[in-house]
């Protein structure tokens, strides 16, 4: 059995920041789903729509074809971005 990859500091940091990144282009100018940026940041756009910070989906129960950030995607990057600034 292969010894399960802990990633280091510097690794979730990198994460962090992509999230960051993503976010706060995603808050400016939402992107299509087939878009340069959602197929670049592939893995991040995945891992902030299993958090529920991007959603394709609209408040009235419809979908459209464009990564939006979420209400909880905003409040994390509110606290990201308090996070950031105290350093």
């Amino acid at each position: 059995m292969k010894p399960i990859d802990v990633p280091t500091d510097e690794e979730v940091h990198e994460v962090i920041m992509a999230i960051y990144h993503l976010l706060t282009h995603a808050k400016q100018k939402p992107f299509t789903t087939k878009s340069d940026m959602a197929r670049m940041a592939a893995d991040i756009v995945a891992i902030c729509a299993v958090e529920g910070f991007l959603s394709t989906g609209l408040p009235n129960g419809h979908y459209t074809n464009l990564w939006m950030v979420t209400q909880q995607g905003l409040s994390w990057l509110e606290e990201a971005t308090n996070a950031l600034t105290d350093r």
